[in-house]
């Protein structure tokens, strides 16, 4: 990308007046981004004890399966074999989540939670792993 200088101030110029330069790119964007769309698909129980780590933007958000969850927003409810209410009823634990709120709506569909960022760009992809344990 090249920058080029339309409009300079001159050599010398005052501190309290407006110095201004008028730059010009010929660098276009030609794809606006997109909002970053991550599923997370639940196919096994998930029992007391079990991480389930979601990792993006360089953080890592840890939840923990509990039998009573408390309101940390870091832990959620276990289940022998979880079906599209289960699925669903884990939305209000994701979203009261401090670092996954304002980055993330959280909706489901069937046995999939969905997280949709909020905002454009790649930072909001989680990063593929195991993500249980």
């Amino acid at each position: 990308m090249a920058i080029i200088v339309n409009q300079s101030p001159p050599d010398v110029s005052f501190s309290l007046n407006r110095i201004i330069y008028e730059l010009q790119g010929n660098d276009i964007v030609q794809i606006a981004g997109v909002l970053a769309v991550n599923t997370i698909t639940f196919t096994s129980a998930v029992a007391e004890g079990n991480t389930i780590s979601l990792r993006y933007n360089g953080r890592e958000v840890r939840f923990v399966a509990a039998a009573v969850p408390d309101a940390s927003g870091n832990q959620i409810p276990v289940s022998a074999t979880p079906d599209a209410s289960y699925v669903a009823s884990l939305i209000p634990y994701f979203q009261n989540n401090f670092y996954l709120d304002p980055d993330y709506t959280v909706t489901s569909s069937g046995t999939t939670l969905i997280l949709t960022a909020k905002k454009k760009g790649g930072a909001y992809n989680l990063r593929t792993g195991p993500h249980q344990s």
